[in-house]
């Protein structure tokens, strides 16, 4: 890519296809500089404009990166992923009811947009509409059942509701598939521990900490083990 641009520097495709892919190695700071490029060669271009809308996003440029999405929205009012990227800008804001218009119009465009539904159902959460969340969730695990990041945030809402045992069917069947999932591994313990189910617990909490990078969770877990093998030596010396 680096060398089709020094070939054809004035050639938008080149730009955005080189921003490509450095937005796909996480360098959203050389991708943004040609994205921009891209941009300027061929200013009409939704395409462009909605990707770099992506990059700003991750940068943390949120006011820029809603302004280069409304410009691509007006280049292609019918783009679900530039409403999609909006979203992500807003919520990044903290503008959560302009971010939930923004996912109800990307919806409305693309029905089976599973993006934009696992979005909705974040943003929902966030503005403390649960009930609304967690429908959006199933609507999400409806179209594409396999989704295990969906299963996770679902089944972590659901143990907030202390709906346990369809929460913890989530995170097995997310263990299933990604068996070092930390997150469906720390929920799977909580329950087990509410449930008295001792050996279970520590037996996850254990697994939980040898795939975990989170330090102050680990602290927290790591004490959990330390009081469920107290119990455990308790019950063996009785």
């Amino acid at each position: 890519g680096e060398s089709k641009i020094l070939d054809h520097p004035v050639a938008w495709q080149g730009h955005f296809d080189l921003a490509l892919e450095y937005a796909n190695r996480k360098l959203f700071d050389r991708s943004l500089t040609h994205f921009e490029r891209a941009a300027e060669l061929n200013p009409a271009s939704s395409e462009v404009l909605t990707n770099m809308g992506y990059a700003l996003c991750e940068l943390g440029r949120h006011p820029e990166a809603v302004r280069t999405l409304e410009r691509a929205l007006r280049a292609n009012p019918r783009d679900p992923e530039a409403y999609c990227n909006l979203v992500v800008a807003f919520l990044g804001m903290g503008d959560y009811p302009r971010a939930t218009e923004a996912l109800t119009r990307a919806i409305e465009i693309q029905p089976e947009f599973v993006n934009a539904h696992c979005n909705l159902a974040r943003a929902l959460l966030r503005m403390g509409r649960v009930g609304e969340a967690v429908a959006a969730y199933d609507r999400v695990l409806a179209l594409y059942p396999g989704y295990a990041t969906a299963k996770a945030e679902l089944g972590t809402i659901l143990v907030f509701l202390k709906r346990l045992d369809r929460a913890e069917g989530l995170f097995l069947s997310v263990l299933q598939d990604e068996p070092d999932h930390a997150v469906a591994l720390y929920n799977l313990g909580l329950i087990s521990r509410t449930q008295h189910r001792a050996d279970e617990a520590l037996e996850t909490f254990e697994r939980f900490l040898r795939v975990s990078e989170n330090a102050a969770l680990n602290a927290r877990v790591g004490e959990m083990c330390r009081e469920l093998r107290r119990v455990k030596r308790v019950k063996s010396e009785e």
